[in-house]
């Protein structure tokens, strides 16, 4: 019984072949099932007479019932271990069926060769591509394909179709994922990227339409253009792309474009627009939920704290709360507790709890540095709030001693030593003098860097009624 898969390339192995294949099978990171070796060993000792599956079942499991399913089992999982091993042979080839194709070439195991080709063909026809990489993969199977039947059929063209299409395809994706990488940097770094042949390839994708037929590409397409024109038509498309598309691609492949849609997000609500909150709000969610936010397993507290930021300022404390709580768990180690404390004393100064705040100072034992100045500051303008005004100046001069650190960046310590400075001179602030207050609001626009400006001007703005530029 020689009509199997794994039989017919191991008839053609040579001795040194057999003798490489079983030392790579015995290897228990390469196969931890045991009959399959066994069934190897068994098929070459008994090359000349081949055993049908019942025979190979009693050899291998001798007592027990006959199990076809079982033993096919072993046959598939036999197959996918010489192609392994096959790929190893091919350092050349980047992808294992393609090692496969040729090893069948140069054995001239012709019959298997087809119907590997009818496989592939029919999974191309199934199986959407997922990433980039199946569209040279595509390419790839196609060209060998296409040069097999040349050598027998001189003008056969039956592949040129693919060739073009998928070759076409891998680039183009890889060229707007590019131009996206290289748009965003312009505007981060204000850095010159060229991006070469980028304006025919946006021709070809609209007069083609292609857009309209290969997700994959259209994410990127409308990404590109939402870069470009900061038209929110492209981004509601890539939202819808992205949305429904988050399953059907791994997350890799669709990181780049989700993050670059977030990050549109907040530049629409640094712009003052409301109804992004929200939006930025869902893809944050959703990307948690997705796993497209996650890394090793993990979410980032930089991540976690982002999106409670934006709930707050959007004003959504239900949705800030429940994300607070919510993901505290896919937070990693000590960041749970410390990120935790951090954005409930957020949450509660900006849901007007005071005395919350006030709590969490005795309770939060937050060691990272950064964060623990951070923590201080919500502390500060909390006592502010509740007039406590010894104790601010208590916890200045204790945030003042945290930046003598060494460990503290240069900008960190500007900001802070910059915030500590304008919330001193607003304890000593006469509130009841307008020309007072306006000196301060002046001095407090020209202080950079001071991450705390909006709260300084809201908080004198709010005392005489006065208006920055007045």
């Amino acid at each position: 019984m020689k009509n199997f898969k794994a039989w017919e390339i191991i008839e053609g192995f040579s001795s040194r072949e057999k003798v490489l294949f079983r030392q790579f099978a015995g290897l228990e990171m390469v196969c931890r099932e045991k009959y399959v070796v066994q069934l190897y060993d068994l098929l070459v000792t008994r090359a000349e007479d081949i055993p049908d599956n019942p025979a190979i079942f009693s050899a291998l499991y001798p007592g027990e019932s006959f199990n076809d399913s079982r033993i096919r089992y072993l046959k598939a999982q036999l197959f996918s271990l010489l192609k392994k091993f096959i790929f190893l042979q091919y350092p050349d080839m980047l992808f294992e069926d393609l090692a496969v194709f040729k090893h069948l070439r140069e054995k001239k195991l012709m019959n298997l060769y087809r119907k590997e080709e009818q496989k592939c063909t029919t999974e191309n026809k199934l199986v959407p591509p997922e990433k980039s990489m199946d569209y040279l993969h595509r390419y790839f199977r196609a060209f060998e394909w296409h040069n097999h039947n040349t050598k027998t059929n001189r003008i056969a063209t039956a592949y040129l179709e693919q060739l073009n299409l998928n070759i076409d395809l891998f680039f183009i994706i890889e060229k707007l994922k590019l131009a996206c990488t290289s748009h965003n940097l312009q505007r981060l770094y204000k850095v010159q990227v060229q991006t070469s042949l980028l304006e025919p390839v946006l021709v070809h994708v609209q007069s083609e339409n292609l857009q309209e037929k290969h997700p994959l590409l259209a994410i990127y397409y409308h990404a590109l253009q939402m870069l470009r024109t900061g038209d929110a038509g492209n981004f509601q498309r890539l939202k819808s792309l992205l949305f429904e598309s988050d399953a059907a691609f791994p997350v890799d492949e669709i990181k780049d474009a989700w993050m670059l849609a977030l990050n549109y997000c907040i530049q629409e609500i640094n712009k003052g627009n409301t109804d992004f909150y929200k939006e930025a709000l869902l893809f944050y969610e959703k990307g948690i939920e997705n796993q497209i936010l996650i890394e090793n397993g993990y979410l980032s507290p930089i991540t976690y704290s982002n999106a409670i930021t934006v709930a707050l300022r959007g004003k959504d404390y239900d949705s800030a709360g429940q994300f607070l709580e919510r993901y505290q768990k896919n937070l990693q180690g000590e960041e749970q507790q410390e990120y935790y404390h951090f954005n409930l004393s957020k949450y509660y100064f900006e849901t007007g709890n005071f005395e919350k705040v006030i709590e969490l100072y005795y309770q939060s034992n937050i060691k990272e540095v950064l964060l623990h100045i951070q923590v201080r500051i919500i502390q500060i303008k909390a006592f502010f709030e509740m007039e406590e005004y010894e104790i601010c100046r208590n916890l200045i001069d204790n945030l003042q001693q945290h930046l003598s650190r060494k460990d503290i960046l240069a900008y960190h310590k500007e900001n802070y030593r910059n915030i500590s400075r304008m919330f001193r001179h607003l304890l000593t602030l006469n509130r009841y003098n307008p020309q007072s207050a306006l000196n301060f609001l002046k001095k407090v626009e020209h202080v950079s860097p001071l991450t705390e400006k909006t709260w300084l001007v809201a908080k004198v703005e709010s005392w005489v009624g006065v208006k920055r530029g007045r």
